[in-house]
């Protein structure tokens, strides 16, 4: 399971360097990592006959992400394709990869934008009012591991409390 993530606040008025750095820096943790995370389960589960991958994008990977959080959005789906991509590759040698796209979490990094911004500022959207609770995720993620589901292989699974339905 992928859970790493980090959302950098840049606009596109910033130095060049310092938005250049932005976009790296965010790439490294949220995709990068991710991705050699990936390579070397994927040799694993290859040699062993098979495994699951969880990666955990987010909703702003699939309807995009406000002007000066856009490289989130972007590792994020970086991370969705990614996890398509070894669905496809890898479904026949018993690997199921799937992705799961939570809106808003109450995590730490919930807990800072919405002491900046208020809590109506990050719920506006969501049609139940409320962000999603830990729990909520981690039993999905349980879910998504059980052996019973191989058919959620290269599934998007959204949790988002209807702000982005597809």
């Amino acid at each position: 399971v992928n859970n790493a993530g980090i959302r950098t606040e840049i606009s596109i008025d910033a130095e060049p360097n310092a938005w250049r750095e932005a976009w790296q820096k965010e790439f490294q943790v949220n995709f990068f990592a991710a991705a050699d995370l990936c390579k070397e389960a994927l040799k694993h589960f290859k040699a062993h006959g098979g495994g699951r991958i969880v990666n955990m994008a987010s909703r702003a990977g699939q309807r995009g992400y406000a002007a000066d959080a856009m490289p989130y959005g972007a590792t994020k789906a970086a991370l969705i394709n990614l996890t398509k991509s070894i669905a496809r590759s890898f479904g026949a040698d018993g690997v199921v990869a799937l992705v799961i796209a939570p809106g808003w979490v109450k995590t730490e990094m919930a807990e800072d934008f919405v002491e900046k911004f208020g809590k109506q500022a990050a719920v506006a959207d969501i049609p139940i009012g409320e962000m999603a609770e830990v729990s909520e995720i981690a039993e999905l993620v349980a879910f998504a591991l059980r052996p019973s589901q191989p058919s959620l292989n290269g599934a998007t699974l959204d949790v988002n409390g209807g702000s982005y339905i597809r």
